[in-house]
């Protein structure tokens, strides 16, 4: 559909690209360097690949093709290991959402739980600090995304002791942007913003901001909320972005970038991709030329 429907909009989000093998790989947010490069190799033919401030602010992109921006959560060191030289052969611009805690501290719940999955009492640590159960000890992550409260609590969660590096430095960053590419926050730990307190959404929407303008020496304008579906935020979270001077806020509703969305008064959507075959990246792509989906 792809080829006989032009001037279509696309924001790709990708996480962690690295080995199988890794510690930290996972299926919920890796992909595999051989399978990114066959991503971007199908992108290369089907799109022009921009940066995303034109996907979101530029009213007047031609319409005779079809464009996407790349985007990065979370600040892997994937990104600029295996990432950056690849896009940088092909000139190709991206973005990386940036977790602040991740950078500061090298670790992230999320990576913790993934590296601890056989020690019992860190996962049950983790899950009494976002007020959920034993029971819940099957899928931790799972459960916290879809139940867990991010209160005062959930800054004593247990940490994991120092181990291979995971994710961007300050150096890292710095080195990125003075590569060209663009910075955005992701929040500082990751939480769920629908379910933080009024004092943790306060520290998830200003901590990473102004660690990223300490770095950079310029505020991030871009915001990419945390998990991103319809679940995870509210009206409340989004306001105290926008109320942070973010103008352009992204979640991860499956769709094509519509008319109305660009410009920044609505959320921007991205499409989520990890280890899926080319085939099924056509599938994802081609469907939202199709529907709207509200996930």
């Amino acid at each position: 559909m792809l080829r006989v429907s032009k001037g279509n909009r696309f924001v790709f989000c990708y996480h962690d690209v690295s080995a199988a093998d890794a510690p930290h790989h996972s299926w919920r947010y890796s992909t595999t360097p051989a399978r990114f490069k066959e991503h971007i190799d199908l992108f290369q033919q089907l799109f022009a690949i921009v940066p995303l401030e034109a996907i979101a602010n530029d009213r007047d992109l031609p319409t005779g093709r079809n464009y996407a921006a790349l985007t990065f959560d979370d600040g892997f060191h994937s990104v600029l290991t295996d990432v950056l030289p690849l896009l940088k052969a092909s000139r190709l611009p991206f973005t990386v959402f940036l977790n602040g805690m991740a950078v500061e501290h090298g670790r992230s719940w999320i990576t913790d739980l993934v590296l601890a999955a056989n020690d019992p009492v860190f996962v049950k640590g983790m899950l009494a600090a976002t007020a959920l159960a034993p029971a819940d000890a099957a899928d931790p992550i799972g459960a916290i995304m879809a139940r867990g409260r991010f209160t005062a609590a959930f800054a004593d969660r247990p940490v994991l002791a120092a181990r291979t590096k995971i994710f961007l430095d300050r150096d890292d960053v710095r080195q990125l942007h003075a590569e060209g590419v663009t910075i955005g926050d992701h929040g500082y730990a990751h939480a769920v913003l629908s379910r933080c307190e009024a004092a943790v959404l306060d520290a998830e929407v200003s901590t990473g901001r102004d660690l990223i303008r300490d770095i950079t020496g310029a505020a991030p304008r871009h915001y990419a909320l945390a998990f991103g579906k319809h679940e995870h935020y509210d009206a409340r979270a989004v306001e105290a972005i926008r109320q942070r001077g973010y103008t352009h806020v992204y979640n991860t509703n499956p769709n094509r970038v519509r008319a109305h969305e660009v410009g920044g008064a609505e959320l921007i959507p991205r499409i989520g991709f990890t280890g899926d075959s080319t085939d099924q990246v056509l599938f994802y792509v081609n469907r939202t030329l199709l529907r709207k989906y509200a996930l």
